[in-house]
């Protein structure tokens, strides 16, 4: 019988050999195997043989540890893959599932979206019923740790200096707060005899459906408990204090309701931004924005105009520069403009006769360059298309999916028709510029697939090696994903979402399963419990993708919306990501199971010391938060890992303290 250890070696093999040696590695499938099982069988009968290990470690020592160490990349590759399934094809799932059944969008980010952005935490813990397991519980919890310190702490960083310190939502972050601190409490009840009954898990499913309800009641509260009037709360420009009459409201509303201006002159128009990352489309919303398009590319406008929603869910920002609140970016960070591309814009307009262009310093720019496809409705009636973009600022060429709604089909077709003609113009003019002599030519790739590395034409070439040996090492997983789940990214596609939501919740379960399998050779090679590897592999591998994601919106003003994104993830985990498979593990088990609990109690009380830090810090700096918080959090942090290895180490759950 082959086993899971065999086709990974088999696996790996494969996708880190070279291009000449693959079918050589392919033919030698069965040898390899069978030198793994028989490497297997022979380690065993030497266990057999010696004393071992109360809990069956065979820790590893000098050379021996070299073969092991795979583990450890296998388990990071595995984790990539649990993030990989989730944005690009779990998150895009729920979301056609919240729109062919009308759902609002405050009422899915809180209850469906939930399961998307919790998803693999989620299956950990599902697993974890057929195969007992602490990796789970550990994910979980050490994760809830890592979203506070780390996550939070990298968006603060890489907030533009304008917006910092960072003006907090008052009610909002109120609410994730109480509820987190709710959640942390009944945890900690939970736990506290060491045993899961069903009316736990009811109870924290209970709690879950109570901040469902909540969130999606908070703008009917917030209303209710603010002076000013509903249209006073969203007209722009606001100023810290300042009070908006209701003749504004009713103009800023009547010129979205005409929409007749065209793509030149400018419309209003709904945009939602798709990021493909299960944190940051947690709460997607339709937002109200003036956008201009010009000859080299977009202009969007960046001042705050009526509309729904809180100010934290649109990405509106205080803006200590001016003391107004603006929109934050939709793709790049407002105002930013390092090539010149405001003078091209004015220049090319004034050459083909179009009206002039008035771009404030704040409004934001995505240039034609940037444009990826233009994606029109599928049907004759359809208002909404949708325009693919490269986020100048993300490392790697991150791809952003902006859904447009223009009110009206010919508008719609209007707008998408001049897009696509900027783009092909676009085209033009870098081949009319073409030079054979130069070996590095600018990529210009529309339709199809993205390849970030098409638009790195100025980076090094480690840099390029890099993402090439990235796109090789992924290659297996998302040829086999593409394989076996539809994309409900292509319209003609979105009528298969059932298949999409079967499939990916099995390979969500496959790589959970891979991935506690992994975590157990961890454990018996190198003798670390699997509640430390829970509380920091586990965590750190399952949430670490959305800190690149969080650091590239926090560049654009969107900091509030990572905050919040964060809190509403931690207070789910616990709600949904274990309350869900244990009160299934519960019933299954006769009505309750016993929960092996040491080490845990110690990093409850680490969740509760981050929330209550925070707190502190945003209330002595009258709800703000200052830079040098996410410094102090990334140093909390690693005190964090210091103590869960130190009491590994030397077996005292109280390390330094008692020990």
């Amino acid at each position: 019988m082959v086993s899971f250890r065999s086709i990974l070696v088999v696996w790996f093999l494969t996708i880190t050999s070279a291009d000449g040696n693959q079918l050589e590695v392919f033919s030698n499938v069965s040898t390899l195997v069978d030198a793994s099982n028989r490497f297997e069988v022979e380690a065993r009968a030497m266990d057999a043989t010696k004393e071992g290990d109360d809990d069956g470690t065979d820790v590893c020592t000098g050379t021996g540890c070299i073969l092991p160490c795979l583990w450890w990349v296998a388990v990071l590759y595995f984790f990539w893959a649990q993030a990989e399934v989730c944005d690009e094809f779990f998150v895009p799932t729920i979301e056609v599932i919240s729109d062919q059944f009308k759902i609002p969008e405050d009422v899915a980010g809180s209850t469906i979206m939930a399961l998307g952005c919790n998803g693999p935490e989620l299956f950990l813990n599902t697993i974890a019923i057929f195969n007992p397991s602490d990796i789970g519980i550990g994910a979980v919890i050490g994760g809830e740790v890592f979203n506070i310190l780390i996550l939070i702490g990298c968006a603060l960083l890489a907030t533009p200096a304008s917006y910092m310190p960072l003006k907090v939502a008052k009610f909002s972050f109120t609410r994730d707060c109480l509820f987190y601190a709710y959640s942390i409490g009944l945890l900690w009840v939970v736990l506290g005899d060491g045993v899961i009954t069903w009316w736990d898990g009811l109870l924290l499913l209970g709690s879950g459906a109570i901040y469902s309800t909540t969130v999606t009641m908070s703008q009917t509260m917030r209303r209710k408990c603010s002076k000013k009037t509903p249209a006073q709360d969203m007209v722009a420009p606001l100023q810290e204090g300042e009070e908006c009459d209701q003749e504004k409201a009713v103009a800023a509303a009547d010129q979205i309701s005409k929409g007749k201006q065209g793509p030149s002159e400018g419309t209003w128009m709904s945009v939602r931004v798709q990021h493909d990352n299960r944190l940051l489309d947690r709460n997607r919303q339709w937002d109200e924005r003036f956008i201009k398009l010009g000859a080299r590319g977009l202009i969007i406008d960046t001042e705050v105009r009526k509309g729904h929603g809180s100010r934290t869910a649109r990405g509106i920002v205080f803006d200590n520069s001016d003391g107004h609140y603006h929109h934050a970016g939709v793709v790049n960070q407002p105002g930013d403009d390092p090539e010149g591309v405001v003078a091209s814009f004015t220049e090319d307009s004034a050459g083909q006769g179009q009206p002039d262009i008035v771009i404030d310093k704040k409004s934001e720019i995505i240039p034609a360059r940037d444009f990826v496809s233009c994606i029109p409705p599928t049907t004759p009636s359809g208002t909404v298309f949708e325009l693919q973009v490269v986020q100048r600022d993300a490392t790697f060429g991150k791809l952003v999916r902006l859904e447009v709604d223009a009110k009206t089909p010919e508008m719609c077709e209007r707008w998408a028709s001049a897009i696509m003609k900027c783009m092909q113009d676009d085209i033009r003019a870098g081949l009319e510029h073409f030079d054979p002599s130069f070996s590095r030519q600018p990529s210009f790739q529309r339709q199809g697939s993205f390849q970030p590395s098409s638009f790195t034409q100025n980076s090094s070439c480690c840099k390029t090696a890099l993402m090439e040996w990235l796109d090789w090492l992924r290659f297996p997983v998302r040829s086999l994903l593409k394989a076996t789940i539809p994309d409900v990214h292509k319209p003609q596609k979105r009528r298969l979402w059932p298949v999409a939501f079967a499939m990916s919740m099995v390979w969500l379960a496959i790589f959970a399963f891979g991935v506690i399998e992994i975590c157990d050779e961890l454990h018996k090679h190198f003798g670390i419990s699997t509640q430390i590897l829970g509380f920091t592999v586990a965590a750190v591998g399952t949430s670490f993708p959305n800190v690149i994601s969080c650091i590239a919106v926090s560049k654009q003003g969107r900091t509030g919306m990572a905050i919040a994104n964060a809190l509403g993830a931690n207070i789910q985990n616990v709600f949904l990501a274990l309350a869900l498979p244990w009160t299934i593990q519960a019933f299954a088990n006769g009505g309750s199971f016993a929960l092996k609990c040491d080490g845990l109690v110690a990093s409850v009380m680490w969740m509760f010391g981050t929330l209550a830090l925070m707190c502190i810090i945003i209330l002595a700096a009258r709800c703000r938060m200052p830079r040098w918080a996410g410094a102090s959090f990334l140093v909390i942090y690693c005190v964090y890992l210091t103590t869960q290895l130190g009491s590994e180490i030397t077996h005292c759950q109280s390390w330094p303290i008692g020990c």
